[in-house]
């Protein structure tokens, strides 16, 4: 709800008889969507006294309050970041929370106020300036591609890098070791339900990213990767990213493709061995049957026989035959 704002300079620490005061709304930051601020209001002293009535309320997220400026007509001006809360009672200017407070003694010609925002603009631009020769240094230390994700600041002390990640890790790494190389492309080899990934891990690597369409599906020191979450007939794209002792990382590998294809499937292989072979006609033995398929996580076994019975055992794989 709109709210009125009472001003009263007859006295205080800025007294003031006649004088303009204007009333901004301003966004704090540049984090965020853009804001839709309120229309800039102005009220001219009478006496000390002004009023501005049906002042929209500042937001309680904090994301734009008001600038309140007072320009006595005797010169010089004032300045005040305030917040107007969300009442329908008039309230007095003195009572509104004040942010920020600033006196400047600026002069008719705007001389002053020139100089001040000169010198503001100069310490902006040397911000600039260290902010871009930041960037410089991470650029080159890693090695052309700065990744604002990974690092915020590269400083050399000691022979060190002094490298802060974004997760908030700070290390101090000898400015000779360099991230390692470019990972060479990893092999992907089809088949009917799965596809295998193998790779050479570089002997700076400590562990390797491996990623599928470009997200992580392992991190380790494995130089193989089966990856069973594929699509009958899919293309999928995978690369390496190497990281060293440091963490420090590589740039992308090349990338390989493939797609499993049902065609591929082969009829699993059965293998049956028995002690004593051959086994006796009148007496007892040990059957063994195993099954290989290089892309089942299980298999299933079954064994019949037309004479003699059999008895399975704690291994799945062995039966006891009595003839």
């Amino acid at each position: 709800m709109a709210r009125t704002v009472n001003f009263d300079f007859t006295t205080g620490p800025n007294p003031a008889t006649t004088g303009r005061i204007i009333m901004a709304g301003t966004q704090l930051t540049n984090d965020g969507p853009s804001i839709t601020l309120p229309p800039t209001y102005v009220a001219y002293l009478v006496g000390g006294l002004a009023s501005i009535p049906d002042v929209v309320p500042t937001p309680t997220d904090g994301s734009w309050k008001y600038q309140v400026k007072l320009e006595p007509d005797t010169g010089g001006a004032f300045w005040w970041i305030v917040s107007v809360s969300n009442l329908t009672t008039p309230v007095n200017f003195n009572a509104l929370p004040v942010t920020e407070s600033i006196a400047m003694p600026i002069d008719r010609t705007g001389t002053q106020l020139e100089t001040w925002m000169n010198s503001v603009r100069a310490q902006a631009n040397a911000a600039n300036i260290n902010a871009t020769n930041a960037l410089a240094l991470i650029e080159e230390y890693h090695g052309g591609s700065a990744s604002p994700t990974e690092f915020e600041a590269v400083d050399n002390w000691d022979s060190k890098k002094i490298v802060t990640y974004s997760d908030g890790t700070v290390r101090a790494i000898p400015y000779g070791d360099m991230p390692p190389g470019q990972p060479a492309t990893p092999g992907a080899v089809a088949g009917s339900t799965l596809i295998t990934v193998t790779w050479t891990l570089a002997a700076a690597a400590r562990k390797i990213q491996l990623l599928r369409n470009g997200t992580v599906i392992y991190t380790g020191d494995s130089t193989r990767f089966v990856d069973r979450a594929v699509t009958d007939g899919v293309t999928y794209t995978y690369t390496l990213i190497a990281f060293d002792q440091w963490n420090q990382r590589s740039v992308l590998s090349g990338s390989a493709t493939a797609a499993a294809d049902s065609a591929l499937n082969l009829t699993p292989q059965c293998i049956v061995t028995c002690w004593p072979n051959p086994l006796p006609m009148n007496g007892t033995g040990i059957i063994r049957v195993t099954g290989t398929d290089g892309e089942a996580q299980n298999l299933a076994l079954t064994l019949g026989i037309s004479v003699g019975t059999i008895k399975t055992t704690r291994d799945p794989s062995k039966w006891i035959y009595t003839a």
